[in-house]
């Protein structure tokens, strides 16, 4: 046990945890956010003994600040660099589990760069109002170069009268917080919260700091003990100078210090007991009692979480890949523009804002910077494009009236169900675009079309007839150009498209007959790995071909009363479940060689909203683990209609829901029975497919048991099991030992928290459209695998004139089992190119990255794309270890 001295030192430190928007919108906040940066320059101008102040660990608070005050930038960045404004390490401070993985890391990049410009960042992984932990985070953490990470949830620490603790309890407020990787930081648990030293007494009142350095001392390991002076949008306090002289004078036995995190920690670190708790993995409030872990915000405002993951999947996905394509082909990187969409996104990504626990106001704010963000990464997306179709061979289809290629920026090998419109031809007359529209109306050419490859196969598809559409060009070097075009809509399936490459395709006039199909055996989808077959009560049976397991009765729904708030789901006391049953009205809506797809409809009858009680108990502030409102007797029809597609070489169900939600405090979810016999499950988190218990503890006390995903949630046995994908469905649950519930919709009608603030726009009493995908596997890497694809979408574009067969395909090949690829992009500040992978084993894997023209002169480098470590191929090949569960960023060195 290493000695310390029995002197008690007080590390105060001034702060104020700064949310951006939450119960008040953005600009409200930010005209106090100004007003406190101002207080803390006069207190550094004119109070010596006032020496530094933390702001909260994200760096986009002085971007809020110097838009009203830009005459203020000299003071900021002389403060930074003298060590009195603390910022960084990130941009803002996000949910971990509502944000990608690579939204955490350029969450970090961003925030470095910007703390950079500033003079300098904090080395504390700070994190203190998370809604739980990522368990990868100690790695992301250690890649970064953070000395230690102070955090405020997930944790239930049980004080010195414990001796022995274990799982998630930890002893002390100071512990170890080591990822599956194996990588550990010191970690600093907010044991009496961010605020256990607010509003000092100056007269140094006895009470209060006998109190308060009780309640810090019952957790500390050490005799530095953490008091944090300030909490949620809390003003500096201008006497703490006189305040902490005063404490000085009274309790002449304690150290008191301005302090701040840096200088808190490295005391600290010194005298850490040698026997220090060591916490592992994800920090969700497991040993509970489950009322507070918040992770209900995963569901509320669901069209939110649905277009945070599609701004995600375009950026990550679609944009930066097409950008790196473009980059290699002699097109600029688009840094800024990226940067800029990121930085907007990012901006959604604080925990009231993603999590959708804000007032109205502030939720309409965040749908308009999605919307910003989508479009920025639509424009990029359009204009790489534009520069890449010029590089693309198209000889050989001559004879074609149309031609189009078909971009793959996901890392593997794939097969993809492409719809685009075509123009057949294109009549520019800006002068006369009425004679032009005519002249295509009047000629539209009515007979049949096929589509072909490059070799002049003919490829299985679905061509529309012919219509009359407005376009437009927009030239680098000219005045905009309105057209008319004859246009057809193709739907086929893409196959063979290799990663980061392209497909050709040209479409050409053909008379022939009709070639009569085969109809499928009714109500069944069936291809060489999968069968399925449609009840008539509109659930669904699946059978993998590859295993021999069957999941029967899948996608029933489920509501029930939610009387709750958007942070909690709080069910209605004794409320009985509204199942989907009766017989569903089932349509085959496309039977092709290449697709199979039903349209299937089933009817909910539920309550209209809850009762006068329920509303009652909102408006009087009733603590939500003591309500007892019910639902109302009115009822209400709900038609919930999904799409379910097989294509011919897909090895997962594809499923599109679509209701109108025109019931109030309810929650409707999808049941995914699997019949398995299995303790635990896994569902894809930060960097990881974590490992959870099918079953809560039993301190777990709160009614339901939902946890967080990102793009996957499975269950399995030794054979083989089923997951169940989504594209912004954070939530799920557990239920009955063997069955995914997966959230569709949650409405409320208040954002809850502390006080009363209705939220009538989170009753979600709008037109749905949501997205999951069904996977049955034997193998896990079909689920990484599948799930990914499910969230990559190729890109179309049609090719005009001849292209300099500078686009080549084949430029990235590589191979690893259970290694998840999450970006392939330029260097933050360079155009190196960065490619980063996953294992989401327990065990090593190697990474196998063929040379080739683009992938050449490859290092090892981390997170923040620094430290490179230069590797040599053998063979023209790298084969590289890679840990279980680690991060692996490679850099292509320009």
């Amino acid at each position: 046990m290493v000695k310390m001295s029995k002197k008690k030192t007080a590390h105060i430190i001034s702060h104020s945890h700064w949310d951006r928007e939450w119960y008040m919108p953005f600009e409200y906040h930010r005209a106090k956010l100004v007003k406190l940066i101002d207080d803390c320059i006069e207190l550094f101008e004119n109070d010596k003994e006032f020496r530094t102040f933390h702001l909260d660990g994200h760096t986009a608070l002085l971007e809020d600040y110097l838009e009203i005050k830009p005459e203020n930038r000299e003071k900021i960045e002389k403060y930074v660099k003298e060590g009195r404004f603390v910022i960084g390490p990130w941009y803002i401070l996000q949910d971990e589990f509502l944000t990608s993985s690579e939204a955490n890391i350029r969450n970090l990049l961003v925030g470095q760069a910007v703390a950079k410009e500033f003079g300098k960042s904090s080395k504390i992984g700070y994190f203190p109002d998370s809604f739980g932990n990522a368990g990868q985070m100690p790695q992301v953490m250690k890649q970064a170069g953070m000395v230690a990470i102070v955090f405020g949830r997930g944790v239930k620490p049980t004080g010195l009268n414990n001796a022995v603790s274990e799982g998630y309890t930890s002893q002390f407020s100071e512990m170890y917080w080591q990822s599956p990787d194996g990588s550990k930081l010191p970690a600093i648990l907010f044991a009496n919260w961010y605020c256990n030293a607010m509003e000092i007494p100056e007269d140094g009142d006895k009470v209060y700091w006998e109190k308060k350095l009780e309640d810090a001392t019952k957790y500390a390991s050490t005799n530095q003990l953490l008091m944090m002076n300030g909490c949620d949008h809390q003003p500096v306090q201008k006497n703490l100078s006189k305040a902490i002289e005063s404490a000085k004078e009274n309790y002449p036995d304690c150290e008191f210090l301005h302090s701040s995190f840096e200088e808190y920690t490295k005391a600290m670190m010194k005298e850490l007991p040698e026997n220090l708790e060591t916490i592992t993995g994800e920090l969700i409030g497991q040993d509970t009692d489950g009322w507070f872990t918040l992770v209900n915000t995963c569901s509320a405002n669901v069209d939110l979480k649905v277009m945070n993951r599609k701004s995600e999947i375009l950026l990550e996905n679609v944009a930066e890949p097409l950008s790196v394509i473009a980059m290699k082909l002699g097109n600029k990187y688009p840094r800024q523009m990226l940067n800029y969409a990121w930085k907007t996104l990012m901006k959604n990504h604080p925990h009231d804002s993603i999590c959708g626990c804000s007032c109205d106001a502030v939720n309409e704010e965040v749908k308009m910077r999605f919307q910003k963000s989508i479009q920025t990464a639509e424009a990029i997306i359009k204009d790489n494009l534009e520069y890449i179709s010029a590089h693309i061979d198209r000889t050989g289809f001559e004879g074609c009236d149309a031609v189009f290629a078909v971009v793959n920026t996901f890392a593997k090998t794939r097969s993809s169900i492409v719809t685009m419109d075509v123009d057949l031809r294109r009549i520019y007359d800006s002068e006369n675009l009425s004679g032009a529209c005519l002249e295509i109306r009047n000629s539209l050419y009515r007979g049949e079309y096929e589509l072909v490859d490059k070799n002049g196969n003919i490829i299985p598809c679905s061509i529309s007839d012919s219509r009359v559409r407005f376009g437009y060009d927009l030239p680098d070097d000219s005045f905009r150009k309105p057209y008319f075009a004859e246009t057809v809509t193709v739907t086929f399936e893409a196959t063979d498209l290799c990663p980061m490459g392209y497909n050709v395709y040209g479409i050409r006039k053909v008379k022939k007959a009709d070639v009569a199909r085969k109809a499928p055996d009714e109500n069944v989808l069936e291809n060489q790995y999968i069968r399925a077959s449609i009840n008539r009560d509109g659930t669904v049976n699946v059978l993998d071909k590859t295993t021999g397991k069957s999941f029967e009765n899948l996608m029933r729904l489920e509501d029930v009363g939610d009387i709750g708030s958007e942070y909690t789901f709080v069910p209605v006391p004794d409320d009985v479940a509204v199942y989907s049953k009766g017989d569903a009205e089932i349509e085959l809506v496309r039977c092709e060689d290449y697709l199979t797809e039903y349209k299937v409809t089933v009817c909910m009858e539920i309550p209209k909203s809850s009762d006068e009680y329920a509303e009652l108990e909102r408006s009087t502030f009733t603590d939500i683990r003591n309500r007892r409102g019910g639902r109302c007797k009115e009822l209400v029809t709900i038609p919930v209609t999904y799409y379910i597609s097989l294509s011919k070489t897909g090895k997962r169900l594809d499923v599109k829901v679509e209701f109108t939600n025109t019931a109030k405090d309810h929650r409707l979810r999808a049941l995914f029975p699997t019949g398995l016999k299995c303790e635990q499950h896994k569902a894809e988190s930060v960097f990881e497919a974590a490992i959870r218990p099918n079953k809560h503890k039993d301190s777990w006390k709160y009614p339901a048991g939902c946890e967080h995903q990102q793009s996957f949630v499975m269950m399995s046995d030794d054979i083989g099991g089923l997951a169940v994908s989504n594209i912004g469905l954070y939530e799920y649950e557990i239920v009955n030992g063997d069955t995914m519930a997966v959230t569709l919709v949650r409405a409320v009608a208040e954002m809850g928290d502390w006080g009363v603030f209705p939220t009538e726009l989170s009753q979600q009493e709008k037109t749905l459209s949501l997205e999951l995908s069904l996977i049955p596997f034997g193998d896990e890497a079909v689920v990484y695998e599948e799930a990914s694809s499910f969230q990559s979408p190729v890109s179309a574009m049609q090719l005009f004139g001849n292209g300099d067969s500078t686009f080549k395909n084949n430029q990235l090949i590589w191979s690893g089992d259970d290694l998840r690829l999450t970006a392939f992009k330029a260097g933050h500040d360079n155009n190196d190119i960065v490619i980063r992978w996953v294992n989401y084993s327990d065990e090593e894997r190697t990474l196998t990255v063929n040379q080739t023209e683009w992938i050449d002169n490859l290092s090892i480098s981390n997170i923040l794309e620094v430290d490179e470590k230069v590797i040599n191929p053998a063979d023209r090949k790298w084969e590289i270890a890679v840990k279980p569960y680690e991060i692996l960023t490679l850099k292509c060195l320009k």
